[in-house]
């Protein structure tokens, strides 16, 4: 088995919990890798090593999931008896995951859209395929982007001095 869960202790927990639900015996090589480069992959995939060296890392994972379960556990018992009603939820993780949950929530319903202006221009489509150009400025007024549009609308061509390819 070559386990390449998350490189780390949750991914670690997380196999070895499956690992040992299952009862398998069969012997472990870890694959840890940190980037899903094709090259990090066959290096990882070059480098495994033996899955009892990451015991501890197992060990350490499965003590604070424990811990998590019972701080939480806890945590919960003494906000409802503080809160008086209802059921409330605590937890090291969850608590602050759902006040960033929250607070983006919040940040949404505020936002007021802003009106802004850019400049898209295309190719007349004469060759194999229209290429669409978009400024990479924002106008917050018309006129300076009617401005710009025009000028360049004049021109009878354009050379295109610089392209940039980005893999997104």
């Amino acid at each position: 088995i070559i386990v390449g869960t998350d490189a780390g202790r949750e991914g670690e927990l997380i196999h070895r919990y499956i690992y040992n639900y299952v009862g398998s015996k069969t012997p472990c090589r870890r694959l840890w890798i940190s980037s899903l480069t094709d090259r990090a992959i066959r290096e990882g995939l070059q480098n495994l090593r033996p899955g009892k060296e990451y015991d501890n890392l197992y060990f350490a994972a499965d003590a604070r999931a424990k811990a998590d379960w019972l701080v939480g556990l806890n945590a919960s018992r003494a906000l409802a008896i503080a809160a008086g009603n209802g059921v409330w939820s605590l937890g090291r993780v969850q608590t602050p995951t759902l006040a960033m949950v929250c607070a983006r929530y919040w940040e949404n319903r505020r936002f007021t859209p802003e009106a802004f202006w850019q400049v898209h221009l295309s190719t007349d489509g004469t060759g194999e395929q229209t290429v669409k150009f978009s400024s990479v400025e924002k106008w917050k007024e018309k006129s300076p982007a009617e401005h710009i549009y025009n000028k360049v609308k004049a021109q009878p061509s354009l050379l295109v001095t610089k392209v940039e390819c980005k893999e997104k």
